[in-house]
């Protein structure tokens, strides 16, 4: 009975000081606020502590971040990274880490209250983030924000990522541009095209503003994306820029409402996609709002029945008034 007696004490004495230990370590954690922080900064001196890793939107990245780190024994254990639009009163969040020794520590949760408080400090009216559904740490993002009493996460956006080579299995069927219809590439771009797309916008909002086709212009892979045509007419475009040797983004495609068909657009992302894989760019990167259109309907079809990679992206906000 000693021994057994003997043998708990020493069980609940070695629990006490992992407890402790914990403790100590949540006590000794310092949160410092920086708004001066810059992507090539962060790619030279933390690229371990970004995530999603931003280094891939290196050249797209402009203004700095305003961040909150984590540190232990002034060793970084901890990251959270954001940006605020023009008028300082939306903050979006890019980056969220937590380094894998010091998690369910609190730390994380520490970090986002930081980047709270520090952009209502700031004038932030709104602070808003995005994760995926493929993400190991979608469980502990998803309790926090309920503790942090964010709006419930809504699915917003189908991504795709893989190999061109699977999406044209699912893009195998035999499929042509109509002839009254005709396709030219951006190294064919136009100061007067350029002019037409703008002014139909400014008249009658043609498109979402998500579908822009000259956003960060010199980036665009100009080989690579296209103006859809009609009788000489611009009525769309598929747009992407190089991520790297390996990557292409879509970053926008859009044909106007009075043409668009299933079979138009189809025909339209085949084409591009043929086009890629001539150009010898093997792997693309496309994302979709979630909202029916055929780009979303084609990912969510074509995605599992042909091994490609799709992943949702989640949003959620919260008010900072």
């Amino acid at each position: 009975m000693t021994y057994v007696f003997l043998l708990c004490v020493y069980v609940v004495i070695q629990r006490l000081i992992q407890f402790h230990i914990q403790i100590t370590l949540i006590l000794k954690i310092s949160y410092q606020f920086s708004d001066t922080i810059t992507i090539d900064w962060l790619v030279q001196n933390m690229p371990q502590f970004l995530f999603p890793d931003l280094s891939k939107q290196r050249t797209r990245i402009e203004k700095p971040f305003i961040g909150v780190l984590a540190t232990h024994n002034r060793k970084p254990v901890g990251l959270i990274l954001a940006t605020s639009e023009s008028s300082q009163t939306i903050y979006r969040i890019h980056s969220f880490l937590v380094h894998p020794q010091f998690q369910r520590q609190g730390i994380g949760l520490n970090l986002l209250k930081e980047i709270e408080a520090h952009s209502r400090k700031r004038g932030g009216l709104k602070i808003e983030g995005m994760y995926r559904s493929h993400w190991k740490s979608v469980s502990f993002i998803q309790k926090i924000l309920k503790v942090q009493q964010w709006e419930t996460p809504k699915p917003q956006l189908i991504i795709a990522k893989d190999e061109v080579s699977k999406a044209l299995n699912y893009f195998s069927k035999s499929s042509q541009i109509l002839d009254e219809f005709s396709i030219y590439s951006f190294t064919q771009l136009k100061k007067s095209d350029i002019e037409f797309i703008q002014q139909n916008q400014r008249n009658k909002q043609w498109f979402d503003s998500t579908l822009n086709p000259f956003v960060e212009q010199n980036s665009i892979d100009k080989k690579s994306s296209f103006l859809l045509k009609k009788e000489q007419e611009i009525i769309g475009w598929i747009v992407s820029h190089r991520i790297n040797k390996e990557l292409n983004e879509w970053t926008s495609l859009f044909i106007d409402p009075k043409y668009r068909t299933f079979k138009l657009t189809y025909a339209l992302i085949q084409y591009a996609l043929r086009q890629q894989k001539a150009l010898g760019i093997p792997q693309f990167l496309v994302t979709s709002k979630l909202d029916g259109n055929a780009v979303s309907r084609l990912l969510e079809r074509g995605g599992e029945e042909y091994g490609v990679f799709c992943t949702t992206s989640y949003y959620s906000q919260k008010a900072l008034i």
